[in-house]
């Protein structure tokens, strides 16, 4: 399902420079060319899809999994100057017990892979005295493959000029999935639906650090 009217801006005022997250900006990202699951996971897919046989082809192949390396959408984007860096986010500093002057989490779009796992996109962000962060993510389970986990960060503080965005995407098999959880988890379907668990059992395979800085004016 796409939340097509559910939309997140955070716009600086002085320059209106803004990020807008969105479906169908989102979605836009997605592969529409190649069956990626088959491709990648191939010998995982037949293994637990034992009806599948006979229907290759049928379908124009796309990436029905729906993943999307989608970081948002850049309103006036030639008010900022983004340079790609080595700089983390100090996650520690998101740790702090600051006050929380707003907190929003808006899903953007969701599926059930026709019984075959969750695909699911939402964004949060919360505003604290002296800073914002943002987080959004795409969550893809792909049940008996594949786990996957496209996260930006988004990490400005009002005291400088500029903001900090990473994305990372991190994914892992089921089998290997099963090896490193604790026993009796294997067939936990709870377990393998938060993302925030299994981000720490998944290997990365892709990344990127930028900071943007507001031009002067």
């Amino acid at each position: 399902m796409v939340f097509g009217k559910n939309t997140l801006v955070a716009e600086h005022s002085a320059s209106k420079f803004a990020f807008y997250f969105n479906a169908i900006d989102a979605l836009d990202r997605v592969d529409k060319t190649t069956d990626s699951v088959k491709v990648s996971y191939a010998k995982e897919w037949a293994a637990t899809r034992t009806h599948s046989a006979g229907i290759n082809d049928v379908i124009k192949p796309f990436d029905w999994t729906f993943s999307s390396d989608y970081t948002g959408t850049l309103i006036n984007p030639d008010t900022v100057t983004i340079t790609e860096i080595d700089e983390e986010i100090d996650m520690e500093k998101l740790m702090q017990r600051d006050a929380i002057l707003h907190y929003s989490d808006v899903l953007l779009y969701e599926d059930e892979l026709a019984d075959n796992g969750c695909s699911i996109m939402n964004v949060k962000i919360r505003v604290m005295p002296g800073s914002f962060f943002i987080l959004l993510r795409f969550f893809l389970r792909v049940d008996g493959v594949f786990v996957r986990v496209n996260d930006t960060r988004i990490f400005h503080e009002f005291s400088t000029n500029y903001i900090l965005r990473e994305f990372t995407s991190r994914e892992q098999k089921f089998s290997v999935l099963n090896e490193r959880c604790a026993p009796g988890t294997i067939h936990d379907l709870e377990f393998y639906s938060k993302p925030q668990t299994l981000h720490r059992l998944l290997d990365m395979t892709a990344g990127k650090r930028e900071k943007i800085a507001f031009n002067k004016p």
